[in-house]
């Protein structure tokens, strides 16, 4: 499924994920995706996210990076069972990054 990147309407620092994450979505997620990271905060509402592979694992370490170099706040929001077992494995939390569920968020 080709990867959508929307918007929030409530929360400018927050972009939502929709779709596949991988390879052939990780070049023009990254534009997208740094393009925000000079806010204060970013989350990545990954709720609807289907699949990441290490392309997609790349995407988010990028824009942590990045945002966390600017001195901001990054998280990750609600990724469904799989993709959360991808972080889960790779350590990313272990690395400094936030992965809170929906209602931990306030949403």
């Amino acid at each position: 499924m080709p990867l959508q990147i929307l918007d929030s309407e409530d929360d400018p620092g927050r972009l939502r994920l929709v779709g596949d994450l991988d390879l052939h979505t990780a070049e023009a997620a990254t534009d997208v995706i740094l393009a925000k990271c000079d806010r204060p905060e970013l989350s990545l509402d990954l709720s609807d996210l289907d699949f990441m592979d290490s392309s997609g694992v790349r995407v988010v370490l990028r824009a942590f990076k990045a945002v966390s170099s600017n001195g901001g706040s990054f998280a990750l929001l609600s990724p469904n069972p799989t993709v959360r077992r991808i972080i889960d494995l790779l350590g990313l939390q272990a690395n400094g990054v936030v992965v809170r569920d929906t209602n931990e968020a306030g949403s």
